[in-house]
């Protein structure tokens, strides 16, 4: 359905207010309004002939060129939409008085929307195909053990492995992580896009993830899309250690920490439990510092009043763009990108390493591989 409404209002608003009022023939017209019908329908095409709308089976260059159409479309239209605000807003002035000076014309108008919406498209799909870049953090942790200070993590979220993010991409992810030499690894969903067998050589690298304590995950709902039930099987071959609504208690230096891991809000849908964090932490012994992988950020609140000292997620890609990322963040509870303070309990939300291949842009988002080194509080 929301596909459907994004056609309906990318091909009408952009046909009715770029292409009609242009001065050329009517055969142009049609064409231009065929295009662009057909570039809005990318989603549609995607999932019903060529395996699906989060894994087309498609070369990657192909994936690559209808993102960035379909990206540019996007941007037309809200650069469309904000012209037409100052339209009305210019003809409010005009008849008030208030504005009398000069007002650019229509041509004019149409091909700085066109111009400025391709190269904000290209330079936003460059920032979503490079390489994430590693950001290092350090955050102090009150309950953290001073034996434990300068532990390291490295997170990776949202790879979304596919024809988008293939095999020589998560290579040279695995790569920059074991550079680092963290001593755990967590992985916070959203890893894979499609069915093990379609994704078997794309995974392949990260068997190589290396870290002193040990390589863990917790799913995220592109996981579920993707037929749930097979990749936990896979990711157990890939000595990833997925904790689903559950934990392990590591012994680091002669402390113990805890990790544990929830599973997605959407697992009802696909007949699976929900996140439990009660469920995650049964059995768990008092007094250890306590670390949460969850995809999604939400929910937070119950996480720090059920005893979690950090919490670790990702699924908002940062919002991708500027101006738009105001509404990730108000669907994802205003948590966006970064740190956060949710009484007591520390949040870092990733930006993710990728993008899945619906909309590749990055605009004031850049993608990140996370590297938290934890500090104790000083006392």
């Amino acid at each position: 359905m929301f596909f459907s409404l994004t056609t309906i209002l990318l091909f009408g608003y952009v046909s009715l207010r770029l292409i009609v009022p242009l001065p050329i023939g009517m055969p142009a017209k049609i064409g231009a309004s065929l295009l662009v019908l057909l570039i809005s329908l990318k989603h549609y095409i995607f999932r019903h002939f060529f395996g699906g709308l989060a894994s087309p089976e498609l070369p990657r260059m192909i994936i690559i060129i209808t993102g960035w159409i379909y990206v540019t479309l996007v941007l037309v239209f809200v650069f469309l939409v904000l012209r037409d605000i100052l339209l009305v807003l210019f003809f409010i002035a005009k008849k008030t008085g208030l504005w009398t000076g000069y007002q650019p014309g229509y041509v004019q108008t149409a091909l700085c929307i066109i111009a400025l919406s391709f190269a904000l498209s290209s330079w936003g799909l460059y920032e979503a195909v490079r390489l994430a870049s590693v950001k290092k953090s350090e955050v102090v942790l009150k309950n953290l053990p001073k034996e434990l200070d300068g532990l390291s993590i490295v997170q990776i979220t949202d790879s979304h492995a596919n024809t988008f993010h293939p095999e020589e991409n998560m290579r040279n992810l695995v790569e920059a992580v074991n550079r680092l030499n963290p001593d755990i690894i967590a992985l916070t969903g959203d890893l894979v896009d499609g069915t093990p067998e379609r994704r078997r050589a794309d995974v392949a690298p990260l068997a190589e993830l290396r870290a002193k304590y040990g390589v863990f995950g917790a799913p995220g709902n592109h996981e579920y899309f993707s037929g749930f039930n097979a990749w936990q099987k896979k990711f157990e071959e890939l000595g990833i250690s997925m904790l689903y609504n559950s934990h392990k208690v590591l012994t680091i230096r002669g402390q113990r920490l805890l990790i544990a891991g929830l599973t997605d809000p959407v697992a009802p849908r696909f007949g699976q439990a929900p996140p439990d964090i009660s469920k995650a932490l049964e059995g768990a012994p008092d007094g250890v510092f306590r670390i949460l992988l969850a995809h999604q950020p939400g929910a937070s609140k119950n996480s720090a009043a059920a005893g979690i000292d950090l919490k670790l997620a990702g699924h908002t890609h940062g919002g991708q763009i500027i101006g738009i990322d105001r509404f990730v963040s108000h669907w994802n509870e205003n948590f966006l990108k970064g740190w956060y303070d949710i009484d007591g309990m520390k949040l870092y939300v990733s930006t993710g390493v990728s993008l899945w291949n619906g909309f590749p842009v990055r605009l004031g988002a850049p993608s990140e591989i996370t590297h938290i080194i934890l500090r104790p509080e000083k006392r």
